[in-house]
């Protein structure tokens, strides 16, 4: 049986539109407003912004079988029970068929999380069960590359995915490759996140002309999260390390651009988490040598954020 478009949308996590036309199911994270906000600071910044990190569709079925039309291009990627099952990186359209285990089965169809991710057919076993899967939590992921994915050959082996799926939570990722305390990009979501992570400062480190206008962004953008999120947990994950932390930019050292992000943090009563104590201070672990986590990067990288929202902070 073909799911409809309705059962599609039901099943659809990490989405603010859901759009079909012509038998295409296309999707966004962010808003219109949002993505021109980002276009406003750089057109890259705009077309990143449209990458469809982070949403998938999420059900539970018994069907023994399973048929999806990838109609975009960009990676594609299903996972059975948590568990990366099917890969597919071809630049065209592709028809994906994967026979699946008996008995009911949690699938996980993830979309592209560097370019703009869509479906068309969704097929199940005539009379298969089918239900929108159920979460524990909800998280919200505000960042940069890394938050977005960047370097994780496997969009499912980014941190941000793999945290959500240890705790069992719906995520949606605003991570936007290259931004920085932006304000101007926040805007009140349709959902409320009980946790929300705010993963900013290398590029911010790379990129202000000076201290103050570092500053000034990040006290406006943690003031943007606390006026739009007072109901959440928030935490603020200070930049990590990078091989190159100890040039002297515009803004000072890495070490002191964390110094004014900690204390930014603090004076807004967010919780801090420690980045260089999530991070190896090491470039093996990263993929250009420099910045960005490879894929066992970010497997510790998560491994130490979920240790330490457990032993310190009670999740």
């Amino acid at each position: 049986m073909n799911l409809t478009f309705e059962q599609i949308c039901q099943a659809t996590f990490g989405a603010s539109k859901i759009t079909q036309e012509n038998g295409i199911i296309q999707f966004a994270r962010l808003s219109d407003k949002q993505i021109e906000a980002f276009r406003q600071r750089a057109e890259v910044l705009g077309e990143r912004a449209q990458a469809t990190t982070g949403i998938r569709v999420e059900f539970d079925t018994n069907s023994n079988t399973l048929f999806v039309q990838k109609r975009a291009q960009g990676r594609l990627e299903i996972l059975v029970d948590g568990l990366p099952t099917l890969l597919c990186e071809s630049p065209k359209d592709e028809n994906l068929f994967l026979p699946l285990p008996e008995g009911e089965h949690h699938i996980t169809i993830l979309l592209p999380c560097h370019t703009p991710g869509a479906l068309g057919v969704v097929r199940l076993d005539e009379n298969a069960s089918f239900r929108p899967h159920t979460f524990q939590r909800k998280f919200l992921f505000l960042g940069d590359s890394i938050t977005q994915g960047a370097s994780a050959h496997h969009d499912s082996l980014s941190f941000t995915n793999r945290v959500a799926r240890f705790f069992h939570a719906d995520q949606v990722n605003w991570g936007v490759g290259g931004s920085r305390f932006f304000p101007e990009t926040l805007e009140k979501p349709d959902f409320l996140p009980d946790t929300v992570f705010v993963a900013f400062g290398t590029n911010d480190y790379a990129v202000w002309d000076s201290m103050q206008l570092l500053e000034e962004n990040c006290c406006a953008y943690l003031d943007g999260v606390k006026a739009l999120f007072p109901d959440s947990k928030v935490y603020c994950i200070s930049p990590l390390w990078r091989a190159d932390g100890t040039t002297v930019r515009k803004t000072g050292t890495l070490a002191q651009v964390r110094e004014r992000i900690i204390a930014q943090i603090e004076n807004h009563r967010f919780i801090h988490i420690d980045g260089y104590q999530l991070f190896p201070h090491n470039p093996e672990y990263l993929d250009d040598g420099f910045l960005h986590p490879n894929e066992l990067g970010m497997s510790l990288y998560a491994e130490q954020l979920i240790r330490t929202l457990i032993q310190s902070h009670g999740f």
